[in-house]
């Protein structure tokens, strides 16, 4: 389709902000079409954090604690509008580049319970880490960890009974790979209450280093990511 014509059936029916829902005023084209109004793409920054959760396991995240990232992690996680993706992509792809693990980059998901992965119908710490693995190329995700099909949910739970729910709930199935750096992946870190679960199961030496790499950190009691509280 040409540019003009591309443009002007986008026109005709436009797209809204995908954080606040409000109309957009520039349509973009068919195939590139806007993500944020100006408004809350000014709210939507970017920083290079990381916070040492335990010996030998370090947390990554690219973007800044804002309501705009909740209401674009809501949209996917409990509403399918998985139009952010791409642009999560690139700014954990950026994050990474800029710690400079050494290679390979081997990427592990955090696992969900079957039973919630099949009411959601898809886990987006796998798509995460799959898309990672292709844009880097880091190969296949690996699948070391396992989780109980009835797993417990952790999003409106405090600190200690993260903690305690936790513990004991991942299991490992496969040896962690010798060569490289492991990546543990997740959409956001609350408590590290379950990246430190996942690094304990792995069984990964403290002197080896493991990379968590999550879209933001969430400091409690604080924004909330809960479906029960929808975008």
């Amino acid at each position: 389709m040409r540019p003009a014509l591309s443009r002007f059936v986008a026109a005709c029916f436009p797209s809204l902000c995908h954080a606040c829902g409000e109309p957009l005023t520039d349509p973009g084209t068919l195939r590139r079409a806007p993500l944020l109004c100006p408004g809350c793409r000014r709210r939507l920054r970017r920083r290079r954090a990381s916070l040492d959760l335990a010996p030998g396991l370090r947390l990554l995240w690219p973007y800044t604690e804002s309501r705009v990232l909740m209401s674009l992690l809501k949209g996917w996680k409990y509403g399918g509008r998985d139009a952010p993706l791409q642009e999560f992509l690139v700014a954990l792809t950026a994050r990474l580049v800029a710690e400079s693990p050494p290679r390979p980059w081997r990427f592990q998901a955090v696992p969900m319970p079957l039973l919630r992965r099949w009411g959601r119908g898809f886990n987006q710490s796998e798509l995460l880490a799959a898309a990672l693995a292709r844009r880097t190329g880091g190969g296949r995700p690996l699948s070391l960890l396992s989780r109980p099909i009835w797993g417990g949910r952790q999003a409106g739970r405090g600190r200690h009974e993260r903690r305690e729910r936790a513990l004991g709930e991942f299991r490992r199935r496969r040896n962690v790979p010798a060569e490289g750096t492991l990546i543990l992946v997740d959409d956001v870190c609350t408590t590290g209450a379950t990246l430190l679960a996942c690094h304990r199961a792995l069984g990964v030496e403290r002197e080896r280093r493991v990379l968590a790499l999550v879209l933001t950190r969430i400091a409690p009691p604080s924004l909330s990511l809960d479906s029960s509280n929808p975008p």
